[in-house]
């Protein structure tokens, strides 16, 4: 189940204008990761950060169509004087995202509108270095079933995508430099599934008694940390266990 929490170097006269040739107004850093237990983000530097993504389909149909949802970390390269700071203040618009695959050969019957798509998404990032930790689905539901069905079963699918974030700036279009982020599509790892036991009932489950549960991404349970699942006696499935 996904749930979303959303919560060119210029110079300082240098407004009106998209900076190219490596000198965008924008600079993502990082994917980074969510604090603890929650879905929350704290937009500095210290952040943790996945630098590789990974999305199982296994838990699927039991929580739904799933998606890969990412939070980079946008930090701006415009400078601006003390009253220059409203006006140099980046509104992001969206992310342009390419997708392609590893190996060349997999995917060509996917659809090329589920290849090359754009996200929008708004958030502000001040002057002068400031760092917003933005956040989009960089690989639709829609995507996502279209690989699992070309696939087939026991597959590991390694996604290259590729996106640039747009902004304006009083009026003026600025950007990022292409980011590249891998993410493996899987119809296994992340969850482990503990069976049926003494403890379960038809809705309800639970791991092995001393088990410390592992309870996954809080944004997503589908992408990035393990997560301890388990079995009820109807067949259906809890995540985390116990839950």
């Amino acid at each position: 189940m996904l749930r979303l929490a959303l919560i060119p170097v210029l110079l300082a006269g240098a407004v009106g204008c998209e900076a190219d040739g490596g000198d965008e107004g924008l600079l993502v850093t990082r994917n980074v990761a969510p604090t603890g237990t929650s879905c929350v983000f704290t937009g500095d530097e210290t952040e943790s950060f996945f630098a590789h993504g990974f999305l199982t389909t296994q838990l699927i149909p039991a929580y739904g169509p799933t998606a890969y949802l990412i939070n980079p970390q946008i930090k701006s390269r415009i400078t601006a004087l003390d009253t220059e700071v409203d006006t140099k203040t980046v509104i992001t618009t969206g992310a342009d995202i390419d997708i392609s695959f590893a190996d060349d050969s997999f995917g060509t019957g996917i659809d090329d509108s589920l290849l090359h798509f754009r996200q929008l998404f708004t958030a502000p990032i001040e002057p002068n270095g400031g760092i917003t930790d933005a956040g989009f689905v960089l690989l639709p539901e829609d995507l996502v079933s279209s690989i699992a069905q070309a696939a087939g079963t026991n597959y590991a699918i390694e996604v290259i995508t590729k996106f640039t974030v747009h902004g304006s700036m009083s009026g003026a279009d600025v950007s990022s430099q292409e980011f590249t982020y891998a993410v493996t599509v899987a119809d296994h790892g992340l969850a482990n599934i503990f069976p049926e036991n003494a403890s379960s009932t038809a809705t309800t489950c639970a791991a092995p008694s001393g088990t410390t549960i592992r309870t996954g991404d809080p944004c997503n349970i589908a992408q990035d940390l393990p997560i301890d699942c388990c079995t009820t006696t109807d067949g259906g499935l809890v995540c985390p266990a116990g839950g």
